[in-house]
C-alpha cells in the first residue's frame, strides 16, 4: 500500500513537470527578443557524433515558439544561457556575443541584432577576426565554429578532444589562421593552428600546456610567434609558431609575469607585461626590461578574449583593465591620463571593450 502511493505521487509529479513544460510561455516576438526563455529550441535525441572539417554549417537547433517535448536521452534548448564572451569588431561598429549555445552579431550603434547561429554544444570562447570579415568560436566539444560576419554563415572543423574544461583562441594578425589551446580532463593540450580557408588543423610542437592552467594566446603582430601561458614552477615563454622554440621566458629566477596581463605593441617591438606595483616594457626582440611604469594592473585570468592591457594603435598609449593604485598611460612620459569605473562600483570585472579606429575612444 505505501509502494503504491509513493508511486501515484511520484507519477503525478511527473505529470505536472511535463505539463508546465508543455504550456507555452508568454512573450515578445522572435524579432524583439529571441534570447528568452519564450522561446524553446529542440534538438532530436540521438548519439553525438564528432564534427569534421567540412564547410558544412554546424547542426543547427530548431527555434519554435509554444510546446517543448521532454524524452529520454533528449536535449531542450531554453533561451541562449549566459553570454560567455563578447568581442567587438575592429572598427568598434559590430558586436560579436558567445551565448551558451550560440553566437550572434549586434549592432553597437542601433542595438539590433544582425544574425544568430546555434551551436547547440557549449560556447568556450569568441574571437573576432582583425580584418572584421570573420567571427571564431571555440566550444566545448573541443571543435571550432567559423561564422561569415556579413551572413552569419557557419562551417564547423574538428578540432582538440572533447569535454573542454577552459580553453583560448585568437586569430592571427593576418586573419588567415586561428590559434586555439585547452584543459580537460587530466589533460594539457598543445597549441593547434587552424587554416581558416582549408580547414586544415596543425599542431604547435612543444605547446603542451599544463592541466591546471588557463590558456591564454596573445600573437606577436608579425605573426611568427605567440605566448605559452604557464604557472607555479616555469614561466610563460614566447614561442615560434611555426617550431613551438622558446624565444624567451616571461620572467626570470625571481618573478614571473602574469600570462593574462600582456599585450604586443603595434609594431611589434615591445611587450608590455604586469608585475607587482606595475608594469614592465620587455624587449620584443630579447625580453628584457627596456622600461617601467608604476600603476595597478589586474594579473588575474581574464574571461574570453578579454584583455587586461591593450595598446592605443599608434602604440604611444596603454591602457589597463584595473587595479590598485595608479594606472598607466602615455608611454612618453608614464603619466597616467585618468580612470574610470562604475559608478558606485570599483573597475569593471568584464573585458576590455572596443577601441576607436583613431584611437581616441576606448
Amino acid at each position: 500500500m505505501r509502494q503504491s502511493t509513493w508511486r501515484s505521487l511520484l507519477l503525478a509529479a511527473v505529470a505536472a513537470l511535463l505539463a508546465a513544460c508543455s504550456t507555452p510561455a508568454a512573450g515578445p516576438s522572435p524579432s524583439t527578443d529571441s534570447g528568452t526563455a519564450a522561446w524553446v529550441a529542440t534538438r532530436s535525441p540521438g548519439p553525438t557524433t564528432a564534427p569534421s572539417a567540412t564547410s558544412q554549417p554546424p547542426p543547427a537547433a530548431t527555434i519554435t515558439p509554444g510546446t517543448a517535448w521532454l524524452s529520454l536521452g533528449g536535449a531542450v534548448w531554453l533561451g541562449r544561457g549566459r553570454i560567455v564572451d563578447a568581442c567587438f569588431t575592429p572598427d568598434g561598429r559590430l558586436l560579436a556575443i558567445g551565448w551558451g549555445n550560440g553566437v550572434s552579431l549586434w549592432s553597437a550603434e542601433t542595438g539590433a541584432e544582425r544574425w544568430w547561429q546555434p551551436t547547440n554544444v557549449c560556447l568556450i570562447a569568441v574571437a573576432v577576426q582583425p580584418q572584421g570579415r570573420a567571427v571564431a568560436a571555440l566550444l566545448q566539444d573541443g571543435s571550432v565554429a567559423l561564422f561569415d560576419a556579413a551572413t552569419g554563415d557557419a562551417r564547423r572543423f574538428e578540432g582538440a578532444a572533447p569535454n573542454v574544461y577552459w580553453g583560448a583562441i585568437a586569430w592571427s594578425p593576418g586573419g588567415e589562421r586561428i590559434a586555439f589551446q585547452c584543459i580537460g580532463p587530466r589533460r594539457g593540450d598543445p597549441i593547434y593552428l587552424l587554416d581558416a580557408q582549408s580547414g586544415a588543423v596543425q599542431e604547435v610542437p612543444l605547446s603542451a600546456i599544463s592541466d591546471s592552467v588557463h590558456p591564454h594566446l596573445a600573437w606577436s603582430p608579425d605573426g611568427t610567434a605567440i605566448t605559452l601561458a604557464s604557472l607555479a614552477g616555469s614561466c610563460s615563454t614566447v614561442i615560434d609558431v611555426e617550431t613551438g622554440r622558446m624565444r624567451f621566458s616571461l620572467g626570470g629566477s625571481d618573478a614571473c609575469y602574469s600570462p593574462y596581463a600582456l599585450a604586443w605593441s603595434p609594431d611589434g617591438r615591445t611587450i608590455a607585461t604586469v608585475r607587482a606595483g606595475g608594469l614592465d616594457l620587455l624587449d620584443a626582440r630579447t625580453g628584457q626590461v627596456a622600461h617601467s611604469m608604476e600603476g595597478g594592473v589586474r594579473g588575474l585570468p581574464v574571461s574570453g578574449s578579454g584583455r587586461a592591457l591593450s595598446f592605443s594603435p599608434d602604440g604611444r598609449l596603454l591602457a589597463s583593465r584595473g587595479g590598485q593604485g595608479r594606472p598607466p598611460g602615455g608611454l612618453d612620459t608614464g603619466r597616467s591620463l585618468g580612470c574610470g569605473d562604475r559608478p558606485g562600483a570599483g573597475p569593471a570585472p568584464g573585458p576590455v571593450g572596443a577601441r576607436g579606429p583613431d584611437g581616441r575612444g576606448l
